[in-house]
Formats: C-alpha cells, structure tokens, sequence
C-alpha cells in the first residue's frame, strides 16, 4: 500500500513544482494584442499560442530574451535576404516586456507583465 501511495505523491512534487512558468502581458498601448507565454526554465524553452518559429533564447540572471518570426510559415527567409522577426526582451526584475521589430529595432513597445499561476 506504501508503494501505491507514493506514487502519485512523486509525480505530484515534480510536476507541481517544474519550473514552468506562464507569462501573461499587457499592452501599455491599447492598440496593441497582449502577449501570452510559457518559459520553462530547466530546458531553456519558450512556447507561444501560434506555431511561428521561436529562435535565439537567451536566459540571464535578470533577461528573457528570444526572437520569433513574423510569419508562420517562414515565407520571409525565402524571399528575403535579411527576414524579419519580432525580438522580444522580458525584464525579469522590472516584469516589463518589450517587442520590437528586427528592422525598426529602436522603436520597442511595452508590456506589463505577470506570473500567471
């Protein structure tokens, strides 16, 4: 009986406890779509609601930083020489996210960000 009930007391401890984290956003700008991701922090992954490819993660101390393509279907790479992506860089200290487009990198928009638990 010990057995059994340990079981599920482990699968328990280790999915309540993973280090997956969902991050929901708000549009400072009212025009804008609020954002909505999952960061798990112990593979090093994001996942978002669309199927647009997610690239160059970056994890610091205090900065998620990644980059996602503009189309789903990756069009971009084909056409263009230089395609462009969104970046996205979220301040772990400050929960503020900003996105921008790879080809007006200095016009960022911001996001007020939370756990989501």
């Amino acid at each position: 009986m010990k057995k059994y009930i340990f079981l599920p007391f482990l699968f328990c401890v280790t999915v309540c406890f993973a280090d997956i984290k969902n991050v929901t956003c708000i549009a400072e700008d009212n025009d804008l779509k609020n954002q909505s991701f999952y960061i798990d922090f112990d593979k090093k992954i994001i996942s978002m609601q669309d199927q647009r490819k997610i690239f160059d993660i970056k994890f610091s101390k205090n900065l998620v930083g990644f980059k996602k393509s503009l189309s789903i279907r990756n069009l971009d790479s084909l056409v263009s020489k230089k395609p462009k992506y969104f970046i996205y860089e979220l301040d772990m200290v400050s929960m503020n996210l900003y996105v921008s487009v790879s080809s007006k990198q200095t016009e960022k928009f911001k996001y007020f960000c939370k756990f989501k638990y």
